[in-house]
């Protein structure tokens, strides 16, 4: 197997100060096994170098040492090379969690999971003086801005909360379905947007395989 040992750089100095412990990893490593040492203040990357680097030379396991000032750039490396999938329950993978990157900036994080005691459908998003949540199976919505400069004694934050008139999902997009043929217009959801959908997915379970221990 190939592993990779990488050390991130902190983005800022660019000092080049070799860390001992990739060498010793690597004389300890059983033989049989080819281990890379990669410095990021030597040889930079970004988590898409990182990424495809790991996917051309078939890196079978990737190993990551930071200082605290390197910790972010760590944690971005880490979140780029891999989809994580986890058996529990079963032989199977019981919980996956997915980092997608979107080309206009946007990120999604994505868990799926059976281990649970109870149904949850919750969608969050974060962006510049919001957030917004939103629980598909009781309706409400949560959303908090900020509204203006932070003071010790009034937080700058407007929350407000509402519920979604609940409806069953499953007969709104068949309505929507027939709509579109009946009316002859656009569906909300395309046939390629299905299939954009379902190659994510595959792509995801792809890459939950290829970390799985063998």
């Amino acid at each position: 197997m190939r592993i990779l040992l990488y050390n991130p750089d902190n983005g800022v100095t660019r000092n080049f100060m070799p860390h001992l412990w990739m060498f010793l990893l690597q004389s300890l490593t059983p033989e049989g096994h080819e281990v890379v040492l990669i410095d990021g203040n030597a040889q930079p990357m970004d988590e898409a170098g990182i990424a495809r680097y790991v996917r051309e030379q078939n890196i079978g396991l990737v190993g990551i040492g930071a200082m605290t000032r390197m910790i972010a750039k760590a944690y971005r490396m880490a979140d780029a090379i891999r989809a994580v999938g986890v058996p529990v329950l079963t032989e199977e993978v019981d919980i996956a969690n997915a980092r997608i990157e979107f080309a206009n900036g946007a990120v999604a994080n994505v868990t799926a999971s059976r281990v649970s005691t109870s149904a949850q459908r919750r969608f969050r998003v974060f962006q510049a003086n919001q957030y917004v949540s939103i629980d598909f199976g009781s309706g409400e919505v949560r959303r908090v801005t900020k509204v203006g400069e932070w003071r010790e004694d009034a937080p700058p934050l407007q929350e407000e909360v509402w519920n979604l008139e609940k409806g069953d999902a499953l007969l709104a997009e068949t309505k929507a379905f027939v709509e579109s043929i009946r009316d002859n217009k656009p569906c909300e959801v395309s046939g390629a947007d299905g299939l954009a959908a379902l190659r994510l997915a595959e792509t995801i379970n792809a890459e939950i395989a290829r970390w799985q221990p063998r």
